[in-house]
């Protein structure tokens, strides 16, 4: 965890230096900053996933709770209720909403005085319905929570005390779920920053004047499909080919010290001292002189 810290630590103070005199991820076709706009998009998505989780939890807690506390017709009623919702794909029964309501902004345009407000309107609208098609998961697991709570002797006793259904479920049930709405809220932050993303991609998502990863994503593969060749430019090409003659000079360099390494432990032969080799001279002559 320090080493990763440390890297984007390393990363952010490289951007920082750079940012002002160049444009680290380069510019879209209109000549944007790509680094400011995914900055933006960042506070886009957690903006919906926030809104969004905050639309949602009060539907999944008081249906839960409800539905687990009272058992009965009331159970019967809310699981119709989320497994109905629950059977249609998700995806497109946010799309059906999104859709609805940007007819109806189209349609009243004097409701709105600019196009700033007219893209706060739909960006709140889009996670008010992320979270109202999104509760039924969370609701399932409080149901089956409260269904073991309610079983348990403090809570027995305090029926039997003559405290209320809601005294008891303000009480005792809704602070034993707290860690299960806590859980489940910080895994599907992303699944909603996804969504967003998905329906912005798509045109059906926040306003398109409104940064967002979806019509950055959208915006890129318009690009790449009108100008395949030339998505990476000149200088893009120059930066590529003196990266790979680097890559080669430290793969050289690499393979050069491992050829001085192997030949520095092959064993040299021993120098002979002057006295032994005029003793061999002389033996050999005076085996040539015997034949």
């Amino acid at each position: 965890m320090l080493l990763t810290a440390s890297v984007i630590v390393l990363f952010a103070g490289w951007v920082a230096a750079l940012w002002p005199v160049y444009h680290v991820f380069g510019t879209d076709q209109t000549g944007n900053d790509v680094l400011f706009q995914a900055i933006k998009s960042i506070r886009t998505a957690v903006v919906i996933g926030s809104l969004a989780t905050l639309a949602t939890l009060p539907f999944a807690i008081v249906f839960g709770i409800l539905a687990g506390y009272y058992k009965g017709w009331v159970d019967d009623a809310i699981q119709y209720l989320y497994t109905m919702l629950s059977s249609i794909p998700s995806v497109l029964l946010i799309a059906a909403f999104v859709l609805m309501i940007q007819v109806f902004v189209d349609k009243n345009p004097q409701m709105f005085e600019t196009a700033l407000q007219r893209a706060d309107i739909r960006l709140f609208l889009l996670a008010a319905i992320l979270g109202l098609t999104g509760w039924a998961g969370l609701a399932r697991l409080l149901r089956a929570e409260t269904l073991k709570l309610s079983e348990l002797d403090y809570v027995q006793a305090a029926r039997a005390f003559g405290v209320s259904n809601a005294g008891i479920m303000r009480r005792h049930i809704l602070p034993n779920v707290t860690h299960v709405v806590l859980i489940v809220a910080v895994l599907d932050f992303s699944g909603l920053v996804l969504y967003e993303a998905v329906l912005s991609y798509v045109g059906v998502g926040v306003d398109p004047t409104t940064n967002s990863f979806g019509t950055m994503i959208n915006s890129a593969r318009n690009e790449m499909i009108a100008r395949p060749a030339g998505v990476v430019d000149a200088r893009g090409r120059v930066r590529l080919h003196g990266g790979v003659r680097a890559v080669d000079a430290a793969l050289r360099e690499r393979g050069q010290r491992g050829v001085r390494s192997a030949r520095a432990r092959v064993p040299r032969p021993a120098a002979r001292s002057p006295r032994r080799a005029r003793r061999t001279c002389r033996d050999g002559g005076r085996r040539r002189g015997n034949d």
